[in-house]
């Protein structure tokens, strides 16, 4: 069976997806979860809900998906995976790296598991 490429990055955008929704928290670690999490009740930039620059965007799409499934962490981890899974393409797209080589498995894995570790350090 041989798979294209539109399906290596179908199956690699729902690993990312999968596994973000699976390491889901529904509780709130600092002070900037905190911002995250009201911004989806009430948006207000002069409170740092949240704070500038990118987070408009993030709270945008998080939004959308929560209005839609009505579950903040699952919104959260939702954006959060595909992000992961626009960092990993556009980072091999920079390098002229092919998803389906060695090298492309090899940095997919590296910036997947990274990225996925970011959170465990606090």
């Amino acid at each position: 069976m041989i798979i294209n490429k539109k399906q290596i990055y179908f199956i690699l955008f729902l690993i990312c997806i999968v596994s973000r929704i699976f390491t889901s928290i529904y509780y709130i670690e600092d002070i900037d979860s905190l911002r995250f999490a009201l911004s989806l009740k009430e948006f207000d930039i002069t409170r740092l809900q949240p704070h500038f620059p990118g987070y408009v965007v993030f709270y945008f799409f998080s939004k959308v998906i929560n209005l839609i499934i009505d579950s903040t962490g699952i919104s959260f981890s939702i954006v959060g995976g595909t992000s992961v899974f626009l960092i990993i393409i556009y980072t091999l797209k920079i390098c002229r790296i092919d998803l389906n080589s060695r090298i492309g498995v090899f940095c997919s894995l590296l910036i997947f598991f990274y990225s996925n570790n970011l959170d465990f350090g606090k």
